[in-house]
C-alpha cells in the first residue's frame, strides 16, 4: 500500500508510560539506557545496577506487576568505571517472557538469562538469578563495547570502539546455554609482511576496520544462521555469515563510495567530487527468507544509505541513497535528499539514525532532538508527472520534521522501529523519553483519493500553526512545537493562514475545539486562549502581518471577549431564574439570523446555540 505521511495531529499516536514515568523520575539525574525488543514489545531499562523489563504496548498507562520484571545486575560484572551496560531482548521458546544479555562495556563481561522471569524470581536459586556469565577475550587497552544488536537465530553482535566487530553465541556444540565470543575475522590483509603488518594483525584480531558507521542484522536464509552487514563511513560494506553453531565468515566485500558520488546530484560551483562523503548510518530492510526453489542462488541486499559530507552540512542537508549489492557490483537505486533547515544546529553534531520499516515507504532520521519524517514513495509515471518533470514541476517528496524539546530531563534514552503486520497496521517509529515516557510515530495510509501528483500533500503554514497554537502550549508536552525554522513561509502565506484560524475559532468552527462536550463557558475560555496564543506566536516571530491583519485579529479578539461577557451576565440571570434582554431578542429574531436548535442533540438553551 502506497503511504502518506499526514500532519502532526493525524501522525502523532502518544502512547505514555506512566511506570516509564515513574522509573525516570525515580533515577532524575542518573545514566540510563532504553532497548526495544523485537516481536515481542517488550522495552529493556538499563541502570549502572539494574535491568527493568515491561511491555511498552499494552493498551493500560501502567502495566501489570506480573509482567514487570527487575534484575540485579551481580556486583562482581558490575562496569568499575559507573558506566550503564548494554543490553538486548531475546526470543524464548515459550515465548512469554523475552531473555536477557548484559554487556558491561569497558570489561567485555556478558550475563546471559534465558528469561526475565527466572531472573528476577526470588525463589530460585543466586546461580541461576546471576545467570549465566562470558567475558570476551582479547579485549586491548581502552577497547569498549559501543552498541549491541539482535542477530537472531545466530547470535547477538557486539560493536567495539576500535572497529572491531564480535559475534556472541549463547549455545555450545551440544546446545546447552554458553556464552561464547568471537570476534570476526577477516583474512583479507593477513598476508602483509613485515613488523607493523604483524603487529597489526596480532592486535587488530584480523581485519581493522577504519570507522565502523553502523553494523545490521540481515537476512536468515537457514536454520541457525544470519547475515551482518557492516559498514564504514568511507563506503566500505561487508556481509558476514553468521552461525550460531558454525562461526562466521566474510562472505561478500563492495566498496559503493564511487557509485554513490556519481549518483548525487553535482554542485555546479565544485567541478570534482566530494572526497569527504561519508556513510553515516544504514538500514535494511530484512525480508523473510524464500522456499521458492525457482529463485536464483544469488544473493542480494538493498540498504538505505545516509550520506553527509562538510559540505554538504553547511547546506544542512543529507541523502538518503537506495543501494543495492548483488554478485560483485553495487548499484544506486535512488537517492532522496533530505532538507535539514529546520533542524536546529546542534554543538556536538550528533550522528543521525534512519529507520525504514516495512512496507519502506517512509523513512524516519532522526537527527539530535529531531525526527525527520521522509516519504520514500516514487511518484508514478504518467503523462502528468512527466509534463512536471520536464518543466522542473514536480513536487518534492513529502518530508516534516518533528522537534523534541531539548535538555537532559527531555534526552532520548532508545529508539526502534515497527514494522507494518497483522498486529501492527500501520509502520512506526518509537522513542523513549525521559521524564515522559514512550512516543510512537504512526504512518497512515494514503487516502485513494489522492493518488494525483497534483495532489501529493505538503506541509502548509497553516498545518504548522494550528500545531503550534493548539498543542504548543499543552502542559508537560515533550514536542516543541515553536521551534526555529517551522514557521519558515512566505510572509503572505502566514497572513493567510493566521487569517483563516481566526475565522474558524470566530465562527466555532475549528476542529480543536469541540462544541458539545464541553461547557459554553469553556469553549469561549478556549476561543480565547487559541487567538491569543496565536497573536503571542506571531509577535515572537516578528509580525509577519499587514495592518489590515492585525486589526481583523485584534477585532476577533474584542467579539470573543464581548461574547463571554454577555455569556456571564446570561449566566447570572439563569441563576436567579429570569429571563434576560438577550434571550428575548434571540426568541424574536427572524430564523434566517440564528441556527435552529435540535433538542435530539441536547440542544434545549437558544442563547447557548446563538
Amino acid at each position: 500500500m502506497r503511504l502518506l505521511l499526514l500532519f502532526f495531529f493525524l501522525i502523532f499516536l502518544l502512547f505514555f508510560s506512566c511506570y516509564m514515568v515513574e522509573i525516570t523520575n525515580h533515577l532524575k539525574g542518573e545514566p540510563l539506557r532504553c532497548f526495544f525488543g523485537a516481536g515481542h514489545d517488550h522495552a529493556l531499562a538499563l541502570t549502572y545496577s539494574h535491568a527493568i523489563v515491561w511491555p511498552y504496548s499494552v493498551s493500560a498507562s501502567s502495566p501489570s506487576p506480573s509482567d514487570t520484571f527487575t534484575v540485579s545486575i551481580p556486583e562482581s560484572c558490575r562496569d568499575p568505571k559507573g558506566a550503564v551496560p548494554l543490553g538486548v531482548l531475546l526470543s524464548t521458546a515459550t515465548g512469554e517472557h523475552p531473555g536477557l544479555l548484559v554487556l558491561i562495556p569497558s570489561t567485555g563481561k556478558i550475563i546471559y538469562w534465558e528469561t526475565v522471569s527466572s531472573a528476577a524470581s526470588l525463589g530460585l536459586s543466586r546461580q541461576k538469578q546471576n545467570g549465566i556469565q562470558g567475558s570476551t577475550p582479547g579485549l586491548l587497552s581502552g577497547e569498549y563495547a559501543t552498541e549491541i544488536l539482535n542477530g537472531e537465530p545466530s547470535g547477538i553482535i557486539a560493536t567495539f570502539s576500535t572497529g572491531r566487530v564480535a559475534h556472541i553465541t549463547l549455545r555450545d556444540p551440544q546446545g546447552k546455554p554458553s556464552v561464547l565470543v568471537n570476534f570476526l575475522k577477516s583474512t583479507a590483509g593477513a598476508s602483509v609482511g613485515g613488523l607493523f603488518g604483524g603487529i597489526k594483525n596480532v592486535l587488530g584480531g584480523g581485519y581493522w576496520r577504519k570507522e565502523v558507521t553502523a553494523v545490521r542484522a540481515g537476512g536468515s536464509h537457514q536454520r541457525g544462521q544470519r547475515d551482518v552487514i557492516i559498514a564504514t563511513s568511507s563506503g566500505l560494506i561487508e556481509i558476514w555469515d553468521t552461525h550460531w553453531n558454525h562461526g562466521n565468515a566474510l562472505k561478500k566485500r563492495y566498496d559503493a563510495k564511487d557509485d554513490i558520488l556519481a549518483a548525487l546530484p553535482q554542485n555546479p560551483k565544485k567541478t570534482t567530487n566530494d572526497p569527504d562523503l561519508k556513510i553515516m548510518d544504514f538500514a535494511f530492510p530484512v525480508h523473510q527468507p524464500s522456499d521458492d526453489p525457482a529463485q536464483p542462488s544469488d544473493e542480494s541486499w538493498r540498504l538505505f544509505l545516509v550520506v553527509g559530507s562538510p559540505q554538504l552540512s553547511e547546506n544542512k542537508a543529507l541523502f538518503v541513497v537506495q543501494v543495492h549489492l548483488s554478485g560483485s557490483e553495487s548499484r544506486v537505486v535512488s537517492t532522496h535528499p533530505v532538507d535539514l533547515h529546520h533542524v536546529p544546529a546542534m554543538l556536538d553534531d550528533p550522528k543521525p539514525r534512519i529507520f525504514v520499516p516495512k512496507p519502506e515507504g517512509t523513512a524516519f532520521i532522526l537527527v539530535g532532538q529531531s525526527l525527520v519524517i521522509l516519504s520514500l514513495t516514487s511518484v508514478e509515471e504518467t503523462p502528468t508527472s512527466q509534463l512536471l518533470l520536464d518543466s522542473n514541476k514536480l513536487p518534492l517528496p513529502f518530508q516534516d520534521t518533528i522537534h523534541l524539546r531539548s535538555g537532559k530531563e527531555h534526552e532520548i534514552l532508545g529508539f526502534t522501529s515497527e514494522d507494518q503486520s497483522q498486529d501492527m497496521p500501520c509502520a512506526a517509529c518509537v522513542l523513549m523519553l525521559r521524564n515522559f515516557g514512550v512516543i510512537r510515530v504512526t504512518v497512515l495510509p494514503r487516502p485513494e483519493a489522492e493518488d494525483d501528483v497534483d495532489e501529493l500533500p505538503q506541509v502548509t503554514a497553516k498545518h504548522k500553526l494550528e500545531q503550534a497554537v493548539f498543542f504548543g502550549t499543552m502542559a508537560k508536552n515533550p514536542l516543541d512545537l515553536s521551534s526555529e525554522g517551522d514557521l519558515d513561509f512566505p510572509a503572505s502565506e502566514i497572513e493567510q493562514a493566521s487569517l483563516e484560524i481566526c475565522r474558524e475559532l470566530l465562527h466555532s468552527e475549528s476542529r480543536f475545539i469541540p462544541n458539545t462536550t464541553i461547557s459554553l463557558e469553556q469553549h469561549l475560555r478556549l476561543r480565547a486562549k487559541a487567538l491569543d496564543d496565536l497573536a503571542s506566536l506571531l509577535l515572537r516571530r516578528g509580525n509577519p502581518l499587514s495592518r489590515a491583519a492585525k486589526w481583523e485579529l485584534l477585532w476577533a479578539a474584542e467579539k470573543i471577549a464581548a461574547q463571554r461577557a454577555m455569556w456571564n451576565v446570561q449566566e447570572a440571570y439563569k441563576c436567579k431564574s429570569e429571563e434576560s434582554f438577550l434571550s428575548h431578542v434571540i426568541e424574536s429574531m427572524s430564523n434566517n439570523f440564528k441556527t435552529q436548535i435540535d433538542p435530539q442533540y441536547g440542544e434545549t438553551d437558544s442563547v447557548r446555540q446563538w
